[in-house]
């Protein structure tokens, strides 16, 4: 597992940091990151992590936060430090005095550079604003408005509540840090590393055999990727066996750089080949076999693994890596994809509601805004 780097100049950030980053290899870099001018806080977090890899170059996060009051129209949002350096606590009470609409929320960006990518996490946490300043400086505290934000459904603000009811709050206040979404996510990120060290080599024959097929925007490696990264999410919820799962989705295209028709079952059979010469043992080879060769749009799948690789594979066809290039490529195609295809996919050809909920998702944030952005083009 690698080192993750917070890099930060809040202690108090730090300090919270320390209970969600137990099981993973953990440190701070103390230094105060510059803050673009932007209400965006997506997009300080980009900037504050792209500089914060630049100083230690290795893995590392940065958290930006923002607070929106809803009475003074989402003011000061990412202005935080700005306000709080300027009219401080006492001047947002005053602007809201004799306001009844005291509802407001903390919104987190949490950015991961990996050394690649950049990976996003968000929190939120609604509540109101107290009528005054109460409550202690306490160590975990990582704003001012601590004194003066009381968590929803609750009396106190968060600097009167003591650690044990601000984690307990959450169950109640429905609200999300963004650092142990992103802990949560790292360490599975983990879980499906170990599973490729395992299994490098057979793993890296279906990359060498997949680019081949490089030429093809349908099922080049970026496709094999989208399908990998929507089984994740599908084992989110479903029980299955990890490591066939990830061996098969790398696989399930493999028999393409063969042949067009019957692909799947080329796939499978290189497969078994290789995973023999290998001394994989029957049962894996079986079920890393079933799962590829049954990945046809209407196959009647034998087992759980197989289902997961075929809703993957079917909702890969919208993941980012193939419609970013099958749009530039088959332009000429785009009406009748989201007209006629998409439509029987979602409807007909994906078995688990999971999977039209996954899809549904994409469909809604990743590709309607992408056509828009084509029509704007035009």
């Amino acid at each position: 597992m690698n080192e993750i780097v917070f890099v930060t100049h809040n202690k108090g950030k730090a300090k919270s940091a320390e209970k969600y980053f137990r099981n993973m290899k953990f440190s701070t870099f103390d230094f105060e990151l510059d803050e673009p001018r932007s209400d965006d806080i997506k997009e300080i977090a980009t900037a504050k992590v792209k500089q914060a890899y630049s100083i230690v170059k290795k893995p590392c996060i940065a958290l930006d936060t923002g607070f929106f009051i809803e009475a003074l129209n989402g003011f000061p949002r990412a202005f935080v430090n700005f306000s709080l350096d300027t009219i401080g606590i006492e001047g947002i009470l005053k602007l809201m005095q004799g306001v009844e609409n005291r509802k407001c929320k903390f919104e987190e960006c949490l950015a991961y550079h990996d050394g690649k990518e950049i990976h996003y996490f968000y929190g939120k946490h609604p509540g109101n604003l107290a009528e005054k300043i109460q409550g202690k400086d306490r160590e975990e505290k990582w704003s001012d408005l601590w004194y003066i934000f009381k968590p929803e459904h609750f009396d106190k603000t968060l600097a009167e509540m003591n650690q044990e009811e601000r984690e307990n709050r959450r169950k109640i206040d429905g609200s999300v840090e963004a650092l142990k979404v992103f802990a949560k996510w790292y360490e599975k990120e983990n879980e499906y590393q170990e599973i490729y060290n395992k299994h490098k080599k057979l793993i890296d024959i279906a990359i060498e055999k997949t680019k081949l097929c490089e030429k093809d925007p349908l099922h080049f490696i970026g496709h094999t990727i989208d399908v990998i990264n929507y089984e994740k999410e599908l084992l989110e919820t479903f029980n299955a066996d990890k490591e066939v799962c990830i061996i098969s989705a790398y696989w399930h295209d493999v028999g393409r750089s063969v042949c067009d028709k019957g692909h799947e079952e080329e796939s499978g059979k290189i497969l078994k080949e290789e995973m023999k010469k290998l001394n994989y043992d029957d049962d894996m080879i079986e079920k890393c076999y079933l799962a590829v060769i049954n990945h046809k749009r209407k196959s009647i799948l034998p087992t759980i693994e197989g289902k997961i690789l075929r809703d993957a594979d079917k909702i890969a066809y919208i993941g980012k890596n193939r419609w970013d290039r099958c749009m530039k490529e088959n332009m000429h195609e785009l009406n009748e994809i989201v007209d006629v295809y998409l439509p029987i996919l979602r409807d007909e050809i994906l078995r688990f509601e999971e999977s039209r909920k996954i899809f549904d998702r994409d469909m809604n944030n990743y590709v309607k805004g992408y056509l828009e952005e084509m029509k704007k083009g035009i």
